[in-house]
């Protein structure tokens, strides 16, 4: 994977090691080399994606720059989630009318499962997919509002996406709704 930064044109390229029968070791292994714009390696990055990444400047000493937060103790009942993963789906009452009605943390068979409530859950996504194939039946499905994909992926390399502007404009006054409701 490769990501960089657009400001300053710095890149990494980070490779995810595959666990063998023979190098258990490299189980979740990440490794990636920050380049400069003149592909002049700047650092390295170590670690695993399931426990800690390090940053390594060319002469010193590793920092560790992120490292995971221990699992709740009732992991299992939210489907062994950590505490940021189990949190992402929350909204809080400041934040809530700046949210459109298409934010994903807005479905309701999500909301339903996270109550533990599965077979409602279960039945309100099947209503939301039955929604969503007779929109593309008739043609009238949601296109991207504030994003252009500027690379399909059919050559394995998935897609690329660009920010078109205007979000946070129309945040700044009450969510109009352009189409027909996602759920």
């Amino acid at each position: 994977m490769t990501i960089e930064e657009a400001r300053t044109g710095l890149s990494v390229e980070i490779d995810f090691k595959e666990k063998t029968f023979w190098r258990k070791s490299d189980a979740n292994a990440v490794e990636g080399t920050i380049l400069s714009t003149d592909d002049i390696p700047r650092g390295s990055l170590k670690g695993t994606w399931d426990e800690q990444i390090t940053f390594t400047r060319a002469s010193s000493h590793p920092r560790r720059l992120w490292q995971v937060n221990p699992y709740p103790h009732d992991a299992s009942r939210y489907y062994g989630f950590t505490y940021f993963a189990a949190s992402l789906n929350g909204i809080s009452p400041t934040e809530s009318p700046d949210l459109p009605n298409t934010d994903s943390r807005r479905r309701p068979d999500q909301r339903l499962m996270e109550e533990g409530k599965l077979e409602e859950a279960e039945s309100e996504k099947h209503r939301i997919e039955e929604l969503q194939r007779n929109r593309r039946k008739r043609g009238a499905d949601r296109k991207p509002r504030w994003f252009r994909c500027v690379r399909n992926g059919s050559d394995g390399e998935g897609q690329e996406w660009e920010y078109t502007g205007g979000y946070w404009e129309a945040r700044e006054a009450p969510w109009k709704d352009a189409g027909e409701p996602l759920w």
